[in-house]
Order: structure tokens, then C-alpha cells, then sequence
């Protein structure tokens, strides 16, 4: 993932467990790790997030509901593959639909976040967003790490702040592990995400100057245009 982040963060990580029991969680969106993003001006009903509903597992029927109640017409599913997403298509009749018409993407990426393979299939998507309608679904096989990062870094470039992206990247170590807010645990987690944008930059930076770091790493790391760029903030604004 991140060469930065070190052993304290991995052992954090791995004490996590969580329960594939729904009744165990509150919501089928807690338990979906589903959600609106809305940070800083992506607009309302625009960007959601969530688990692969197409995983074949116990909470990918509950994405898949959860997709068609917002009216999903475009997903980025930076995980799987034909042969991945076909075996969990049964399960999920409104992602179905969406293959169907075209309206899927699967990108197959790996957790390298800063790899030539990941940046260039992350570009791909990216201008699937920008040339396919809202409401947009991002996803991986839990919605956290992958799903995590590209998230993160949308919002960034529609100017959230250090402490929204972070809250929002968060929230999926709630929804699975139940992660308190002032604990170690939470804080060592979430150094995770502030790793993300310091290797992006090259070295630690004011936070009140995300939105550039963002635009000139999507600009001239992952390779989109001015052009591309303007489009993908404009469409994650809804306009």
C-alpha cells in the first residue's frame, strides 16, 4: 500500500475483526460500508461508495439494494475483472443491469497506490466518470482501500479538507470494526490516509494547499489533461 505508513499501522490494522453477521450492525448500509460522498463541493446524490456488490459474499446483496434505492448509473469497480464480476452477477440484479448497458467499468487494480499500473488504470476510470452520467458507484471488494484512496483523492480535488477526508476514509473502519474516534487504533488508521497525500507530494505540506497537491498528482502523475481535469470537478459538482 504505502511505503510511508510503517509497522505501527499495519498491526493496528491487523487486530481488526468485524462479523459477516448483518445482524450485527445497525443498517444495511453500516454493514454494506455504503454511502454518500458529499465533502467539500461534490454535490448532493452525485458520488457513492461502497463494498463490491458483486463479491458473491454476505454483504453484496445488500450494496446491490443500496445501489438501485440511489439510482446508480455508472460504477467504477476497481477491483475485479470479467471473470470476477460475472461469477457474482447473479446476486446483484441492478449492478446486472448496468453491465448490460454498458455502464461498468472494471479496472482489476492492485493496492500499490502509487504504481505505473495503478495510476494508468486509475486514469481510466477516471475518464469513464467524466464521459458516463451520475449518480456514480466507486467500489472495491470492501470499500475501503482502493475505493479509500480514489474517494479521497475526488474529494481532494473538490476541496475538502485534511480533517473531512480523513473523517470519511474513517468511517469504514467504524462500519466493519467498529473503530473509535480517540482511540490509538483510529489515529494510527488514519495516518494512513495522511501518508497518501505526503507521498503524493513528496514531503509533508500545508494542509490548505490539498486541492493543488491533488490537481497537479491527478495532473501530472496519473496523466489527465487540464481539460480532463476540469471536467471530472465539474461533473462531481453536477454540473
Amino acid at each position: 500500500m504505502l511505503d510511508k505508513g510503517g509497522y505501527a499501522e499495519e498491526y493496528a490494522i491487523r487486530q481488526l475483526e468485524r462479523s459477516d453477521n448483518r445482524d450485527d450492525y445497525a443498517s444495511d448500509a453500516i454493514f454494506s460500508n455504503f454511502r454518500m460522498v458529499d465533502e467539500g463541493d461534490i454535490a448532493e446524490g452525485v458520488l457513492y461508495r461502497s463494498c463490491s456488490p458483486v463479491r458473491g459474499d454476505a454483504r453484496a446483496p445488500y450494496a446491490d439494494k443500496l445501489a438501485g434505492e440511489a439510482g446508480i448509473k455508472t460504477v467504477i469497480n476497481l477491483s475485479g475483472n470479467e471473470e470476477t464480476m460475472l461469477s457474482g452477477l447473479a446476486g446483484a440484479p441492478y449492478y446486472a443491469t448496468l453491465v448490460e448497458s454498458g455502464n461498468v467499468i472494471m479496472l482489476d487494480m492492485g493496492v500499490d497506490f502509487f504504481s505505473p499500473d495503478f495510476t494508468e488504470k486509475l486514469a481510466t476510470g477516471l475518464r469513464f466518470m467524466i464521459a458516463h452520467e451520475a449518480p456514480y458507484l466507486i467500489h472495491c471488494n470492501e470499500g475501503k482501500d482502493r475505493a479509500g484512496m480514489t474517494v479521497a483523492l475526488l474529494e481532494a480535488l473538490s476541496g475538502a479538507t485534511m480533517d473531512e477526508i480523513v473523517a470519511d476514509y474513517m468511517e469504514s473502519y467504524e462500519n466493519y470494526y467498529g473503530v473509535e474516534k480517540g482511540t490509538e487504533q483510529y489515529d494510527m488508521i488514519a495516518q494512513i490516509i495522511i501518508d497518501f497525500f505526503e507521498t503524493m507530494n513528496g514531503r509533508p505540506f500545508p494542509y490548505d494547499a490539498l486541492k493543488t497537491v491533488a490537481e497537479q498528482y491527478t495532473l501530472n502523475t496519473i496523466g489527465l489533461s487540464s481539460a480532463e481535469l476540469n471536467a471530472l470537478e465539474a461533473v462531481l459538482q453536477g454540473k
